[in-house]
């Protein structure tokens, strides 16, 4: 188990600017290019060494007639970095890294192919910095066109931080986004029957993915103008949230009413569980809402840290910024149920698909409907929360009796399910 790691990605576009892209390419030159990243990774390696392992992988990202250039030249093809307690080998081919072998110094080899594949997990969760053989393709087909699509090399943040960079809203939001569709490409070979998908505010996109309404690619584009969108409203009409613990929605409800005037708002913006809910507006209103909600017994009132009163009046700015990236991505009609936030109801058509993104940025989502509406898809259901956390299964067992889940965030957890 390898304790730290880097990761070197490497783009086309750092080689052959846009002019060049129809030469082909110069494989010594960036053979030449990679060499001396690599050495400077292998210095670091020896600085730290007695504080922990290292190791480093190579992430190549351009065109495939790239990646299969390179996977032709011996020279090229294996990689070896060493690090404190082992070398590891890396083999490229067919458009991808294709294994990873650690030689250590006894002289012993190790194959490392029985390691999950996720690369959103790798270093931040398991530890384990290595990728399954059979999944590689999977993940790649995710990241990379989602890394070219942002023009960021989002999985290189995802994977080494820094955490300040990665929790910026125009990087968390895709990076979920990328981290839920890659777990899903991992495993979903593995369901059967899937009756159909819900995602909560963010994760509605996610759920579009899964449904193959939107291409993984479409979809981070859309997330990452969303929260440009959602960041530029909250800036120009700042916004709080609170959370409200241990009282009835319907009293929340009431007490927002209550709080709200002509010019300020307050509403129920995350009906989280039938005892917890997220109210939304203008700062003044969300404070008397705290203090009505608190006078009508909740247990406690917790401020959260926004940039905006999102799933509010406030977001209205946002909605022809989105409305005009929407029209700009192909959807597809759902191949299983979307249940949408805005309305809690299945949705089954691309039309409806976009009428319902567009609803969510100023609607509460009504996620306590959506999972009892979830629960009626079919006769016995199994919830798969796929991505990072487990809160929507904490939630789950508060508004159904006795739910049957399963959470695939975790590296242990995804090679626990296809084991």
């Amino acid at each position: 188990q390898l304790r730290w790691a880097s990761m070197l990605v490497v783009r086309w576009e750092d080689f052959w600017p846009a002019s060049a892209s129809d030469a082909e390419p110069d494989l010594a030159q960036l053979a030449g290019r990679i060499l001396p990243m690599i050495d400077q990774d292998a210095e670091m390696a020896r600085r730290v060494e007695d504080e922990v392992d290292f190791d480093t992988r190579l992430e190549l990202i351009g065109p495939g007639r790239l990646l299969r250039a390179l996977g032709s030249m011996p020279g090229v093809r294996h990689v070896a970095i060493g690090g404190h307690k082992r070398t590891v080998e890396i083999d490229i081919a067919d458009n991808s890294i294709v294994g990873a072998y650690a030689t250590l110094r006894d002289g012993t080899t190790q194959s490392l192919q029985g390691m999950s594949a996720l690369l959103a997990l790798w270093g931040l969760n398991s530890g384990r910095v290595s990728v399954r053989e059979q999944d590689l393709p999977s993940v790649a087909n995710i990241m990379m066109p989602v890394d070219e699509a942002l023009g960021v090399a989002l999985s290189r943040i995802m994977w080494r931080g820094p955490p300040e960079e990665l929790i910026l809203t125009h990087n968390a939001q895709p990076a979920i986004l990328a981290h839920s569709a890659a777990v899903y490409a991992v495993v979903k070979n593995r369901l059967t029957d899937v009756a159909g998908a819900a995602g909560h505010s963010l994760g509605e996109y996610s759920a579009y993915v899964m449904a193959g309404s939107l291409t993984p690619t479409d979809a981070a584009r859309l997330v990452r103008r969303r929260g440009e969108l959602m960041l530029e409203a909250g800036q120009a009409r700042p916004g709080a949230m609170a959370a409200v613990l241990g009282l009835p929605t319907e009293e929340v409800e009431v007490a927002c009413g209550e709080a709200g005037t002509a010019d300020e708002v307050a509403v129920a913006a995350n009906l989280n569980a039938p005892d917890q809910t997220v109210i939304s507006g203008d700062p003044d209103a969300i404070a008397r809402a705290g203090e009505g909600c608190k006078t009508r017994g909740a247990k406690r009132v917790l401020p959260l840290k926004v940039s905006g009163a999102f799933h509010s009046p406030l977001m209205e700015p946002a909605v022809p910024g989105l409305t005009e990236a929407l029209a700009a991505v192909q959807f597809d009609d759902p191949g299983i149920p979307v249940i949408a936030n805005a309305s809690a109801e299945p949705v089954t058509t691309a039309v409806d698909a976009v009428r319902q993104l567009e609803a969510q940025l100023t609607a509460p989502v009504r996620w306590v409907d959506s999972m009892e509406v979830a629960a009626r898809l079919a006769d016995e259901v199994t919830f798969i929360e796929v991505g990072p956390g487990s809160t929507l299964s904490g939630l789950l067992k508060r508004i159904l009796p006795s739910p049957v889940s399963i959470t695939l965030g975790t590296a242990n957890e995804v090679e626990a399910f296809l084991t």
